[in-house]
């Protein structure tokens, strides 16, 4: 059952957005051995393949696949724009899948520094697999997600592979940004305003995901105390065969300015295109949005 459902299975977990590929300046299609100390300067990630496995980032892909020579289980690390508040947020609920699979999160969430590591069961039509990841937080924008996905008796094995890996990560100041650099808002009244469902959204910030048997996608909207606003989303798409394959699929921008009156939040990006947000259901750290849950998060935008 696991060789017939790892790839789409291993990649739907915890994928939040494809990532950069982990290497030593990669080449596409190669093959890591154990002990190879992998590095991209361009955003900053390092980390050491573990005893026994080997690794290689699919040709024309973006993100490192590794499996062990005789353990039936795999290891996967890609890389994310994650905060600190968003890693716990995704690693604390269940993350519904499509065709009836929930990656469950069993036990005490970990936190050492800055990773923090969960066991998760998958469950697919009554059947149940294990796994266990964490996200290792960085400092400049990059966090790494590493899962690894295996069969019961294999459990210490993995387990300890998946530290290994995390505990030699290393994540600095990338040599480019991780993202590109947004403009400098121009000056503009503060135009927001407190509706009663919503609560005053001036200086917060939302964020939404969305994953499925193939995709993982991210929203995120930033609500700055001046009146200006912006807006992120990011999507992968996987698709399997061999080792499996990750492609990214979308990325899109936008800022302007918002105003709310009442629940209803309306946007206008500085192109001049308009959008109007209902706000309801305010419940602690989350809110409906347009009928669908969304979660406050770390503003990183505003200033």
């Amino acid at each position: 059952m696991f060789r017939t459902l790892r790839s789409a299975l291993l990649l739907s977990c915890l994928l939040l957005v494809a990532s950069p590929a982990l290497a030593t300046e990669l080449e596409p299609g190669q093959t890591y051995a154990a002990g190879t100390s992998l590095t991209i300067s361009a955003f900053g990630i390092a980390f050491t393949v573990p005893d026994g496995f080997s690794g290689q980032v699919p040709h024309g892909e973006e993100y490192f696949l590794m499996g062990h020579a005789t353990a039936d289980g795999q290891l996967l690390l890609v890389a994310e724009e994650l905060t600190a508040a968003d890693a716990r947020t995704y690693m604390s609920q269940p993350i519904p899948l499509d065709e009836g699979m929930t990656l469950t999160p069993v036990g005490e969430l970990e936190v050492e520094g800055s990773r923090l590591t969960r066991d998760f069961q998958l469950r697919f039509h009554g059947m149940v697999m294990n796994a266990r990841g964490f996200v290792e937080v960085g400092d400049h924008g990059l966090s790494v997600i590493g899962l690894a996905l295996f069969d019961a008796g294999e459990a210490e094995l993995m387990g300890r592979a998946l530290q290994s890996v995390a505990e030699s990560i290393s994540l600095t100041e990338p040599a480019q940004p991780a993202a590109q650099a947004q403009p400098e808002p121009t000056e503009r009244p503060a135009t927001a305003q407190t509706g009663t469902g919503g609560g005053d959204l001036a200086g917060r910030a939302v964020v939404r995901y969305h994953n499925s048997e193939i995709t993982s996608s991210t929203w995120r909207y930033f609500f700055c105390s001046d009146g200006t606003f912006a807006y992120r989303y990011n999507s992968s798409t996987v698709s399997t065969g061999g080792m499996g394959s990750l492609s990214m699929a979308d990325q899109d921008s936008a800022q302007g300015r918002w105003t709310m009156s009442g629940n209803t939040v309306t946007l206008t990006t500085d192109q001049g295109a308009e959008l109007t947000l209902e706000i309801s259901d305010r419940s602690g750290s989350s809110l409906t949005v347009s009928g669908q849950t969304w979660h406050f998060t770390e503003n990183t935008f505003c200033s």
